[in-house]
């Protein structure tokens, strides 16, 4: 019989502890500063979760011991070359050691617990890269430095009782076993990611919290099996993880965990992440690990297992729910979370500052809402909102136009609308209330919130649109209009932008500016707008709403509308509002009229895309047969495949996401979300889509003659007659045109260019790659703001520059290609003279020259 207790004696220091140093925050503070905090708090050991040279540098003559990390994605390139090998520990490992005190690499984090395809691949590659990062250590003469790799507790297929410890069935042999026999070889440790809050959070019936947070005197649990007794969870998880070794042979493989802790914050239905219950385990454990002699385990006792804790910071940038974002000892302006002691020398009562109470150990009751975070970067925010509406499945239909939830009209109310909506219909899947940082939870109800803001908003704004009026006489307001009638096309970029009429009051100027020059009209204007609506406070230009308060000054041939929504599409006149050089009075592509012919219609799809399973994916394409290949994007690879349909069989075009893209799972859903409910003859048709094992893919009609951009470029260009050059860019704007007008709110495609334009067996073209798509939200009919993507060569300026998008961005990205395909060259050429580099500037150049009609 063995008890191991945590915490209930006093320690001199038989072991280090170390922290876990992560970096997933936009907010910590510099290297430098950590290291110093690191220092300060006696730290033994330091995990990175990469090899930052900085960081390295900085740790240069410490004390510290520390453990350095191969990332996942280089694992394959190690493993199948020696010589990558060796390039990693000449980059990573010789230009700091030994002033820097390496002592661990550790390669990959958590491979194990990931089971999709690639991921199996990198399984099979784990160990040979583990063997080959250890000889050429061995090969620069470097003997003090361990190898392992951090595997998590799921994968143990059993861990309770502890003797009932076993791996899961899919790694025992394949994985387990050589793992095993490399960390024996090399008397490595087997690093464990151990937490006991995961298992009490999701069990707190039958766990004590005080079994969990180590600080049980008179709970003992007896393992049926071997007798041993247990006081505390974590011992538990540890004695699994040695039975399980056991079982495959492996008896005196050392222990270490690699990651330990307990969250001191979280979202509000996760119950016991609290500042007391992290400072009561982490106090706890350090007692235990740093006892003399040592505690071990009851398997163990004894044993000194080397210890990370999770984690330095509050990292703000983590993903997932809130938790992931408190496990840190310190916040990330230096301040410590609460005080802990890393060499074990002060026991409870000897910490000053007293630990606050714990008041969420029980599940919450009530009921939670999902809104908009306080002070969060507006243009961010539109942009979520834009991204969670677009995912389809109802998720904003109150708030369109029009519906119960439409009002109050702004940004916030309607992101918390949709965040909330969003939430809760795929919270059981997965979602959380993060939204990239833009969310948090509520207790309190927000349509109550809202509608208090609305009522004092409508207060603001009456008395500010009633002030506004009476400050502008009816010989100013009629000045003012009779200018703005007055502007011209040549009044615009030729003049200098300068107003046609002296406008001492002008309401568009800065606070004291007396200028009338048009261009230093300020996007947001320091005064409220004279446009806005009463009950609709906004200094921004772009939110002028449909109902003015006064006589419109663009109604068309004297009429004096006082709605907005009045004004004609096509203004009579140059529209004031346009850059210089950019007038305009339209806003739409016209090519033709979408409404084209029956066979060439847009029809609306059920709901959802058919769901391929990754089985049948599998098989159409061989596994992923890298012989298949046709095409590789931002996305991932395109292969081509034969669809199998219970006897019939049809060529399909099969895009699979990389895991390292750029591209992800927002891009994969606004695709599904898009394509599965557009049928056009020149857009792109979405077969089906697998979102299985952590693989994601798209499966699409086949497009036999590939890319307008390589028949451009890449191939005899006889087949491409003028005749059929024009074609082509007619069907491409007929897909555009499709999208822009062809929905209720119009879909902006983003990333126009000849890359995209797909050419099938009749050379008909067909509009494809939806995947940075936009919906244009229900609330405005004008622009979406969002953050720049596209493809460099093909930007629209003005959405680069002020980041506004509209359908605008994709016309002149389509005029791009126009002149492609007109001059057969590439919208970007380094290859070229300076004034030749620009297909844009060098066609601008041709045609202020009149080269060109």
């Amino acid at each position: 019989m063995s008890v191991s207790a945590c915490g209930r004696f006093r320690a001199t220091n038989s072991n280090r502890i170390g922290v876990n140093y992560g970096q997933l925050g936009n907010d910590l503070p510099p290297p430098s500063q950590s290291v110093q905090l690191l220092e300060s708090m006696n730290a033994g050991l330091v995990k990175l979760y990469d090899a930052n040279p900085e960081i390295l540098r900085q740790l240069s003559g410490t004390s510290m011991h520390v453990s350095i990390m191969v990332p996942n994605y280089l694992i394959p390139k190690i493993a199948s070359n020696r010589a990558e090998a060796d390039l990693w520990v000449r980059e990573n490992v010789l230009p700091y050691y030994p002033e820097t005190m390496i002592r661990f690499i550790l390669v990959g984090n958590e491979i194990l617990s990931y089971n999709g395809t690639q991921d199996q691949r990198l399984w099979r590659d784990l160990v040979p890269a583990m063997t080959r990062i250890e000889i050429a250590l061995k090969w620069h003469n470097i003997r003090n430095i361990k190898v392992g790799t951090p595997l998590a507790m799921d994968v143990l297929e059993s861990s309770y009782p502890p003797s009932s410890g076993r791996f899961r069935f899919d790694i025992s042999e394949r994985i387990m076993v050589p793992l095993l026999d490399f960390l024996g070889r090399t008397r490595s440790f087997f690093f464990i990611d151990v937490y006991p809050y995961f298992p009490w959070s999701e069990d707190p019936t039958n766990i004590n919290l005080d079994f969990a947070l180590c600080r049980s005197e008179n709970l003992i649990y007896t393992d049926p099996v071997t007798g041993l007794e247990y006081n505390n969870l974590l011992d538990q998880m540890l004695d699994s993880i040695i039975f399980a070794m056991t079982k495959l042979g492996h008896q005196n493989i050392k222990l270490a965990i690699a990651e330990t802790g307990w969250p001191n914050d979280g979202d509000i239905e996760q119950y016991g992440a609290n500042i007391y219950n992290a400072a009561t385990y982490n106090r706890n454990l350090v007692q235990k690990m740093t006892a003399k002699p040592p505690i071990g385990t009851p398997v163990r006792p004894g044993l000194i297992i080397p210890t990370f804790i999770f984690s330095l910071y509050n990292e703000n940038q983590k993903p997932g729910p809130g938790t992931e974002r408190h496990w840190g000892l310190f916040y990330p302006n230096g301040k410590p979370v609460y005080q802990l002691d890393l060499t074990g020398r002060r026991s409870e009562s000897k910490y000053a500052t007293p630990l606050p109470e714990a008041t969420n150990n029980r599940p919450y009751q009530g009921n939670i809402w999902c809104v908009a975070a306080k002070g969060v970067n507006s243009t961010e925010l539109e942009s979520a909102l834009g991204d969670a509406c677009g995912r389809g499945n109802g998720t904003c239909a109150a708030i369109e136009r029009g519906r119960e939830c439409y009002e109050p009209i702004s940004v916030i109310s309607h992101a918390s609308y949709a965040f909330s909506s969003y939430w809760a219909k795929f919270r059981n899947a997965g979602a959380t209330c993060y939204f990239n940082g833009l969310a948090v939870e509520t207790t309190r109800d927000p349509t109550l919130e809202m509608e208090i803001v609305a009522q004092d908003l409508l207060a603001i704004n009456i008395s500010a649109v009633a002030e506004t009026i009476q400050t502008i006489s009816a010989s100013e307001m009629e000045n003012f209009a009779q200018g703005l009638l007055a502007i011209s096309i040549s009044g615009g970029a030729d003049s200098g932008n300068k107003l046609p009429f002296p406008n001492p009051r002008n309401p568009f100027l800065q606070a004291g500016a007396s200028s009338s020059d048009w261009g230093e009209i300020p996007h947001a204007l320091p005064f409220h707008n004279p446009f806005d609506q009463a009950g609709v406070l906004s200094t921004d230009w772009g939110d002028i709403p449909p109902a003015l308060p006064f006589p419109n000054p663009f109604a068309q041939g004297g009429a004096s509308f006082t709605n907005w929504g009045d004004v004609p599409h096509a203004l009579p006149f140059p529209n004031p509002f346009d850059q210089a050089g950019a007038a305009s009075s339209t806003d739409s592509l016209s090519v033709k009229s979408w409404e084209i012919a029956i066979d060439g219609g847009m029809d609306e799809l059920e709901e959802s895309c058919p769901f391929i399973p990754l089985s049948k994916i599998l098989k159409a394409t061989n596994d992923f047969d890298e012989k298949l290949v046709i095409g590789t994007g931002g996305f991932g690879k395109v292969y081509k495949a034969i669809i199998d349909d219970g006897g019939t069989t049809s060529i399909a075009a099969i895009k699979r996401s990389n895991p390292e893209s750029n591209q992800g799972v927002e891009e994969f859903w606004t695709e599904v979300n898009l394509l599965s409910k557009l049928r056009h003859t020149n857009l792109v048709s979405l077969i089906g889509y697998c979102n299985e094992h952590q693989e994601m893919v798209l499966v699409y009609e086949y497009i036999a003659r590939g890319t307008l951009a390589y028949h451009l470029y890449k191939t005899s260009r006889s087949y491409l007659t003028w005749e059929r050059r024009l074609n082509i860019c007619l069907d491409a704007a007929l897909g555009l045109d499709c999208l822009h007008n062809g929905t209720e709110h119009g879909i902006i495609h983003r990333d126009v260019k000849s890359t995209n334009i797909l050419l099938d067996e009749n050379w008909v073209a067909k509009v494809s790659d939806f995947g940075i798509s936009k919906r244009i939200p229900s609330y405005t009919t004008t622009h979406v703001t969002t953050n720049v993507k596209g493809t460099f060569g093909y930007f629209d300026p003005d959405y680069f520059l002020t980041k506004r998008l509209t359908k605008k961005s994709d016309v002149y990205a389509f005029g791009v290609v126009l002149l492609e395909v007109l001059c057969g060259r590439p919208p970007v050429d380094t290859r070229l003279e300076d004034e030749q580099i620009s297909l844009i500037h060098w066609a601008q150049m041709y045609i202020n020259k009149g080269n060109i009609d």
